[in-house]
């Protein structure tokens, strides 16, 4: 009975708050109207042109109050979507329905006014008004970009036709929310589908028609594309391998024998400007505590002085969360191993500190560029 009286509430209470900003909203055509029917001029052709030629503008001044007052209303009733939640359709519990709400008024908005105003700098005002964060120069030329208050566009970002891109996704009658930030001069080329929780580095672009799957991290000044969307700057080499991405982790199987791929993660390291600190042979370890036998597995610590300077100058107790982790281990098959390292971006976002945002991405960058080397042949 209690799920029937919410969703019932949340049903008229959306369509008396959406009837009232539609009714405000178109107010002005309205009187506009009504005082040209009072005009007393002749011939009477002219009223009839006059009449003719207001109605793109009465419809244009109609869209853009549409858009101001819609999200004015979001902003004072609280329907937003939820950060990070998980939330069950059939429980229809309050957070769900504000979310409901939030997406009804906004895809009223896209129905009557997006059309018209999408890719100008009215529309992307709109997204900032209706929650986005959103930098200057910003150009979104799509009607399917969804859960304004989880949107992050740094500066320059330009988002094509038709991409879909939203801070949601229903998996077995479960929604799931997570924030989509893209950096500064991103673009996000035509048909593309970006999903919850992605992050995109500056200065990258990703090509039409691709997918970029929830949680991924796309690496600064770099070029994606296809289903699901894959690293396609590299070197002609480079690109017989694949960067794996985890909730945590990057990592690569490579064509080596695991003291050859230890060898080559080391100098690779050296190139980006990393030293190896520290150095810890889990496999003898493990023989040797535990008498247990295990693969050949080495954890190296990683360290770049300069980044982890910078760390530490932004954040004292940084260096709990440092060196950076970089593991190699033999595969399961005979000459293969695989090479990773712990995600900077994700490691760093744990002290909730802002200024390290563009730290993490250069580290996660040079990081990305050692796993390519390494999995390259020679």
């Amino acid at each position: 009975m209690r799920k029937t009286v919410r969703a019932a509430w949340a049903v008229l209470s959306a369509f008396a708050v959406e009837s009232a900003v539609f009714g405000l909203a178109v107010l002005p055509a309205v009187v506009f109207w009504e005082w040209h029917l009072r005009w007393h001029v002749r011939p009477a052709w002219a009223r009839i042109v006059v009449l003719a030629m207001s109605l793109v503008p009465a419809y244009a001044v109609f869209a853009v109050c549409l858009m101001a007052l819609s999200a004015f209303a979001m902003r004072v009733l609280g329907w937003r979507t939820p950060v990070n939640a998980e939330m069950r359709i059939a429980d229809l519990e309050w957070p769900l329905l504000d979310w409901g709400r939030y997406l009804a008024s906004t895809h009223l908005v896209r129905l009557f006014a997006g059309a018209l105003l999408r890719a100008t700098p009215l529309w992307t005002m709109y997204l900032r008004w209706n929650g986005a964060r959103v930098g200057h120069r910003v150009f979104v030329n799509s009607l399917q970009v969804m859960d304004h208050n989880l949107l992050e566009f740094g500066e320059g970002v330009v988002i094509g036709s038709a991409a879909h891109l939203s801070g949601h996704t229903v998996e077995r009658g479960v929604v799931k929310t997570g924030a989509v930030r893209l950096g500064r001069n991103v673009t996000i080329g035509v048909g593309s589908v970006i999903g919850i929780d992605v992050e995109i580095g500056a200065e990258t672009q990703v090509g039409a028609l691709s997918v970029v799957p929830k949680h991924e991290r796309l690496v600064p000044g770099a070029a994606y594309a296809g289903a699901p969307a894959r690293r396609i700057d590299l070197d002609r080499e480079e690109t017989t391998m694949t960067v794996r991405t985890t909730g945590y982790g990057l990592s690569v199987d490579v064509a080596l024998p695991y003291g050859k791929a230890v060898e080559r993660a080391r100098e690779e390291l050296g190139k980006e400007g990393f030293g190896v600190l520290t150095e810890i042979d889990v496999q003898q370890t493990l023989k040797k505590k535990l008498d247990v036998d295990f693969r050949p597995y080495v954890i190296l610590g990683a360290c770049n002085p300069p980044l982890a300077h910078r760390a530490l100058s932004a954040e004292r107790n940084i260096g709990l969360l440092l060196p950076c982790n970089v593991i190699v281990y033999a595969g399961d098959e005979p000459g293969r191993s695989v090479v990773a390292a712990l995600d900077p971006v994700v490691q760093l976002r744990v002290a909730g500190n802002p200024a390290l945002e563009p730290l993490a991405q250069e580290v996660r960058a040079r990081l990305e560029r050692v796993l390519a080397r390494v999995a390259s042949p020679v």
